[in-house]
């Protein structure tokens, strides 16, 4: 559980570390203003079993598994408070489903898989050698917003640790003793920080390069379609109603909206763009479509999901149901359980 215990085990386990080697569960466990979010996880929780609850725990302090498994106790946690009770992993002819849901007199079983997409590996990586930068940066006692780039063109390469930590330390020394406006430029080794602004606050803030990243609605299929290809067969033995459930990490380009339209027959290209990096995004191949005919699943899927979690509270699940799917649902909406239909072309 989230309770001061575990506070104190996180605190002493990583509270020698610096701020940017923190797991993301570590302020969620420890800040004062984090309490509405440990609520509804401990709801979550309390429905495991202990044994369980302890396995996730345990994945929720891996940077690698955080996002995922969050994603998976938002989702239990929007079906516990519109009044379904869940197991989790229960073991269903050698798969174990995230979310297996009792039969009730508006549903069938329903078996419920969430998906989380992340962007390719390397963005990440680079994504979190920029967080020590950026962390590195907020120590300075300067309210002011900074941005970072390459002393040539194009994207720059991110410091290693020793090389964050010396330019930092040379760019704190420049801020404190020398008066700067909007639009100045600090150079320091192979970097060029520029004032863009003020915050409100006491300490300065760093905008560092995000990665740009491209998804399109076969990619969104391929996803679900991976999922209803592993769980079908078990649903089907049991006369459960399939549930994908699909998330992305928040710099990601897949979105309700990507969603909405693939479920539609329509093909699309979402894409997040990075200011620090010109020239092309990136390049493949996708298909191209004559007309828009919507995608056909398994008999077993009653509907595909898109999930955008929250922090004080576990966000909002929009169910798009299917209605050529062997068991239609007839769910109870809720404030953060919403039905939305397919549109028609």
């Amino acid at each position: 559980m989230l309770d001061s215990d575990y506070a104190g085990r996180l605190a002493q386990q990583y509270g020698e570390r610096p701020p940017w080697a923190f797991p993301s569960i570590y302020s969620i466990a420890t800040s004062a203003d984090r309490e509405a979010q440990r609520i509804w996880l401990n709801q979550a929780l309390c429905a495991i079993p202990e044994t369980d609850r302890d396995r996730l725990l345990g994945r929720l302090e891996k940077e690698a598994n955080f996002l995922s498994t969050y994603n998976e106790l938002a989702t239990a946690a929007i079906f516990l408070q519109a009044g379904y009770s869940f197991r989790y992993e229960a073991e269903l002819g050698g798969r174990t489903p995230d979310l297996l849901i009792p039969s009730g007199e508006d549903h069938p079983m329903l078996l419920v898989e969430v998906v989380t997409k992340f962007r390719n590996d390397s963005l990440r990586r680079i994504e979190r050698q920029w967080k020590e930068l950026a962390t590195r940066v907020e120590m300075i006692s300067v309210p002011l917003v900074l941005l970072v780039r390459g002393l040539g063109r194009g994207r720059p390469e991110p410091p290693d640790s020793g090389t964050a930590k010396r330019v930092v330390s040379e760019l704190q020394k420049t801020l404190l003793a020398t008066p700067v406006g909007i639009g100045d430029e600090i150079e320091i080794e192979d970097y060029v920080f520029v004032i863009a602004g003020q915050v409100p606050g006491a300490r300065a803030s760093l905008a560092t390069p995000a990665g740009a990243s491209t998804y399109n609605a076969d990619l969104v299929l391929e996803a679900v379609r991976e999922k209803v290809s592993r769980y079908c067969s078990g649903a089907d033995r049991v006369g459960a109603a399939l549930i994908v459930v699909l998330a992305a990490e928040s710099q990601s380009p897949l979105s309700i909206d990507l969603l909405r339209t693939a479920l539609t027959g329509a093909q699309t290209v979402t894409m997040s763009f990075d200011i620090f990096e010109p020239g092309p995004v990136s390049s493949g191949p996708f298909s191209m479509r004559a007309e828009n005919i919507p995608p056909a699943f398994h008999p077993s899927v009653s509907a595909i999901a898109w999930l955008e979690p929250g922090i004080e509270n576990p966000g909002t699940l929009t169910l798009f149901p299917i209605a050529s799917a062997e068991r239609q649902l007839r769910f109870r909406q809720s404030e953060r359980l919403v039905i939305e239909q397919i549109a028609k072309n």
